[in-house]
């Protein structure tokens, strides 16, 4: 059997989740939302998002503004700054430290369900990380750093001492019994 999988997707499906995609995307990269909507429609993108959307083999949409209004280091001052460019991916890529990125992560390894007739929310199916450089000692390394030590660690210390935490309580307790017993 095949192991791609690929369903079929309509039109009021489809903008339905270009809307959605749009609107997380405008808030995080700080962009209008209608212009990412816009980028959203260029066919190189459409292609890209589709196959998000109905191929199982692929995990990560990722949006990014590549900010240009900064000028290079080296470039003469009164020299004209190229606008934002927005940059559709099925895959995270480091583009400098003047930019900003949306990863749209599928939870699963199945094509995302978008039908609204379903009811299936978008948030159930999907994972969201931001992504930024703004600060000039800021890189890929410190970002990770910061995902781990600000949620991933918390999280899993919340979760070990709710559950974790009391299977270690009552080990301990009966090591610490044993101990007792054998001194």
């Amino acid at each position: 059997m095949d192991n791609t999988t690929k369903k079929e997707i309509n039109s009021k499906d489809l903008e339905g989740f270009l809307d959605y995609i749009s609107g997380v995307s405008a808030n995080m990269l700080d962009l209008n939302k209608d212009t990412i909507y816009k980028e959203s429609q260029k066919p190189d993108n459409l292609a890209i998002i589709k196959t998000f959307v109905t191929d199982q083999n692929i995990k990560l949409l990722c949006i990014s503004k590549i900010d240009n209004s900064v000028p290079l280091e080296g470039a003469e001052e009164n020299q004209v700054s190229k606008p934002d460019e927005i940059v559709f991916e099925s895959e995270l890529k480091y583009k400098g430290i003047k930019s900003y990125s949306v990863a749209f992560i599928k939870k699963d390894n199945n094509p995302l369900n978008i039908n609204e007739a379903d009811n299936k929310s978008l948030s159930t199916q999907l994972q969201i990380l931001n992504f930024n450089y703004e600060a000039n000692d800021m890189n890929i390394f410190l970002v990770l750093q910061n995902y781990i030590k600000g949620a991933i660690s918390p999280l899993f210390t919340s979760y070990q001492s709710g559950f974790i935490g009391n299977v270690i309580k009552i080990f301990l307790l009966n090591y610490y019994h044993y101990l007792i017993y054998f001194i």
